[in-house]
């Protein structure tokens, strides 16, 4: 007898036998058994998926001599004659081989006769998205009231060539690719039923090969144990596909975790001797990744029985995950570019190496010993509102902080930057950042005069950062008239320490008038009276004021807004912190209320973050409580508001009162909106 080929062999008979379109079986399966029949069916999907197979079951389950059953006996006459292929009353038509309307006739003629052994006429046209504009308008009425002892059964792997007024006329049933745990599967069902030797990676190697194809599986492993004479060996089968054995891939992956280019370059070489397929290749590595990265989130995920899960656990604690998803993108968008390769082995080598080059690095500290060669700037006279520090230069980190690995640069390599500090430990990010400059020097004979009612209030570099407040949103509530007041009556005043100016005690004291009120005083002081008049020769005046120095003995709830903006914090920890308002302290401890809007950016993370930044700024050991409720009015986030409106209101009343823009107004009848002013802090002014 001859050999049939497996994938006929074991061809399914019934749909029990069919794998991997239970969808499909389940609607079939319970019309058969209701009889609720349909005149015609397509069924529609990739090559190899079962759309024929399923096609002639269904016509054993209609004509089987026991009747209209999901169940076809498959002893009978007429499933016998149907699984031979000579089934009188069966008619199956390749539309590929017959697309002229003249078949299409010829098909449909003898229709109108009943059927000759069978209980229907079944006619099964494969390839049906092949026939002719005028072959599907033939087919149209019969297909839509065909004689009840007729059944049409469509199979196309194109849907969309169909016309809709054919779609509309069938049911259809889209089938699925195999999945490769599917072909797996049944491929050790017909290994096994064989008496044929096999190793699992190699069935996994079919697997992927065949690309949701059952039929090209069975073809493929049909090859594969005549390449192997009568077993089924991994590198048999790797040598006969022209895939890459997974060590290999394995092996790369470690020369990436130890930053080997000549390992990988090595490795290349190796592959070249057996000709593989360079696009194979990147897409192994990316799968190989892709498990990593699943080992790295879910460490007990089942992966695929092809995995070595060892090797993969042991790769995903040598790789942080920054790398694994870099490694990824770079080698999924490698395969898109190979053909713009000089040749596809450049190509993977330039892709490997490029891991190599991009590897994040993260932030390192390094504890670095001042430059004895940089002079520090002497300490600037005291001005009108006391004296200044002079600013450092400091290193700029504007990355997260990563712990350093072993093939860290030395610091040689490293950008020269000059500096007498490093960032902070809490630096998880680019929220503080010094860049302080020295204030620019003003001319001394120029004549500025500021009004005290009009003088803006700006919010000074703290000792820690020395970076200016981030423009943050404002609230949209009403601003409380008490953020706006001078303190009550009988709030203890403060004692001025050595280091603090008259301008600190009165900010501790009340946040926005007093500020207002001595920034004034300190500057009529220093001969500046009158109104707001700002010579057109000085384009920048700097107001600084010295570093204020806070204790947790300071801290009060009205005060406590003006304490959280001079920490000069961004990002989610500080947009929590303009959002809190104090509650108590006992003794280290500091208990805040925060909007509950705010709740989901607040994470450990950050509340670690805020507790090591207020040691810093109270020079002492401090913890965070912080309950979700509604805060009362005392927040940054209203103290910033106030500040806002009243610079901006403060700016429209200077304009209505400008010669120039009065002459406007009368001659052109123009309006002043207010809501379009924006106000300049003295730093903005050029």
């Amino acid at each position: 007898m001859s050999y049939q080929v497996l994938a006929r062999k074991y061809r399914p008979s019934n749909f029990h036998e069919t794998v991997g379109q239970d969808h499909v079986l389940k609607a079939l399966i319970n019309a058969l058994d209701n009889q609720r029949l349909h005149h015609a069916y397509l069924f529609t999907g990739t090559r190899g998926v079962g759309k024929t197979t399923i096609a002639r079951i269904l016509a054993k389950c209609l004509n089987c001599e026991q009747g209209v059953t999901s169940q076809p006996c498959g002893t009978c006459g007429a499933c016998t004659s149907i699984a031979e292929g000579r089934f009188v009353d069966m008619i199956e038509v390749d539309a590929a081989s017959r697309t002229k309307v003249e078949d299409t006739r010829e098909l449909l003629e003898n229709i109108q006769y009943a059927p000759t052994a069978g209980r229907y006429k079944v006619y099964i046209i494969d390839e049906v998205h092949m026939l002719s504009t005028s072959s599907f308008n033939a087919l149209l009425k019969t297909l839509e009231e065909p004689p009840e002892h007729v059944k049409f059964l469509l199979a196309t792997t194109d849907p969309q060539k169909l016309p809709i007024t054919v779609l509309s006329r069938c049911l259809q049933f889209a089938l699925k690719n195999m999945t490769p745990e599917g072909i797996v599967g049944q491929l050790e069902h017909v290994l096994t039923a064989e008496h044929i030797e096999y190793e699992v990676d190699a069935l996994w190697s079919i697997a992927r090969s065949a690309e949701g194809s059952m039929r090209d599986a069975l073809s493929l492993t049909d090859q594969a144990v005549a390449f192997g004479q009568g077993t089924l060996i991994a590198n048999d089968v790797n040598a006969m596909l022209g895939t890459l054995d997974r060590q290999y891939i394995v092996a790369m992956v470690e020369a990436l975790a130890d930053d080997n280019a000549g390992q990988l370059l090595q490795l290349i070489h190796q592959v070249s001797e057996q000709g593989p397929n360079y696009e194979q290749l990147l897409e192994s590595l990316a799968n190989t990744l892709h498990q990593i990265a699943i080992l790295q989130v879910v460490p007990d995920w089942e992966l695929s029985g092809e995995s070595n899960r060892e090797e993969l656990t042991r790769l995903a604690h040598r790789l942080s995950a920054e790398q694994v998803q870099l490694y990824y993108q770079i080698a999924t968008n490698s395969r898109s570019e190979l053909r713009l390769a000089p040749d596809p082995r450049s190509g993977v080598e330039m892709a490997l190496l490029r891991m190599v080059a991009f590897k994040p690095q993260g932030v390192i500290n390094i504890d670095v010993a001042p430059d004895p060669s940089i002079k520090k700037p002497e300490p600037r006279a005291e001005g009108p509102l006391g004296e200044s520090a002079p600013a450092l230069p400091t290193k700029e980190i504007a990355s997260d902080h990563i712990e350093s690995s072993a093939h860290t640069p030395p610091l040689e390599s490293q950008a020269s930057v000059e500096t007498d500090e490093v960032a902070p430990p809490w630096n998880d990010g680019p929220t503080y950042v010094d860049t302080t400059e020295q204030p620019s020097e003003v001319d001394s004979t120029a004549s500025v005069a500021l009004n005290p009612e009009t003088q803006e209030i700006r919010d000074e570099p703290n000792a820690l950062t020395g970076s200016a407040v981030l423009d943050e949103p404002l609230p949209s509530e009403p601003v409380p008239e008490a953020l706006l007041s001078e303190a009550p009556e009988d709030q203890p005043p403060y004692a001025a320490t050595p280091q603090e100016s008259s301008l600190d005690v009165a900010t501790k004291q009340a946040p926005t008038q007093a500020l207002k009120d001595v920034l004034a005083q300190e500057l009529q002081s220093d001969g500046a009276k009158g109104s707001v008049e700002i010579a057109p020769e000085v384009k920048k005046r700097e107001l600084a004021s010295p570093a204020m120095t806070w204790s947790i003995d300071d801290l009060t709830e009205e005060n406590f807004p003006s304490f959280a903006l001079s920490l000069k914090m961004t990002g989610p920890a500080g947009s929590a912190l303009r959002h809190m308002s104090l509650s108590s302290i006992v003794a280290d401890e500091i208990a805040c209320v925060m909007d509950e809007a705010q709740a989901p950016i607040l994470k450990t993370r950050q509340q670690e973050q805020l507790e090591q930044v207020m040691s810093k700024v109270l020079n002492q050991t401090v913890s965070l409580k912080i309950t979700i409720g509604e805060p009362t009015q005392h927040t940054a986030a209203n103290l910033s508001l106030a500040i806002e409106r009243r610079r901006r209101h403060e700016a429209t009343q200077a304009l209505l009162a400008d010669t120039n823009v009065q002459s406007m107004m009368q001659q052109f009848d123009a309006q002043l909106k207010e809501h379009t002013v924006k106000s300049l802090s003295p730093e903005e002014f050029e």
